[in-house]
């Protein structure tokens, strides 16, 4: 919490920026919740010691702009964070691109919001293209410009 962009605004102004559609259903399998619950010792991906050598797993907070798309954000972070930790640390992490999912994930909304869920069903479907060759616009694009290599 800190001094930002939303600092001066009205709930009412806030609640009209929020954007998650109502219809949306959200579902949290239970075996996940107590899996996560069941780890030991919790582990700061960001500063974690492999071997003796200290790695960051994540990247830098991004900003989603005035786009509802906090769901992407989060989908594209854990599989960036996933691949990363996969390969054992080597190499570079990813940067994937947060934009092919708000323009071609048809099962969500785009700027209105969506499921983190249904943004891995797609990443199991299709190739994830880096952010630099589909940039972030903070809105959604009429055509989704993702061509399948």
């Amino acid at each position: 919490m800190g001094v930002n962009q939303f600092s001066d605004w009205s709930d009412d102004e806030w609640n009209n920026f929020l954007t998650l559609r109502s219809e949306a259903k959200i579902e949290i399998a239970p075996e996940l919740v107590s899996d996560f619950l069941a780890d030991e010792e919790p582990i700061d991906w960001r500063k974690y010691d492999n071997n003796g050598k200290t790695v960051n797993a994540v990247h830098p907070v991004r900003d989603q702009g005035s786009c509802g798309s906090c769901w992407a954000f989060s989908a594209i972070g854990a599989i960036e964070s996933a691949e990363f930790i996969a390969r054992n640390f080597e190499g570079r992490i990813n940067t994937y691109s947060e934009q092919q999912l708000v323009d071609c994930d048809l099962t969500c909304y785009g700027c209105q919001g969506g499921l983190m869920k249904n943004a891995f069903t797609y990443y199991t479907k299709n190739f994830l293209v880096e952010d630099s060759a589909y940039p972030y616009k903070a809105a959604r694009n009429i055509q989704c410009k993702y061509n399948e290599v």
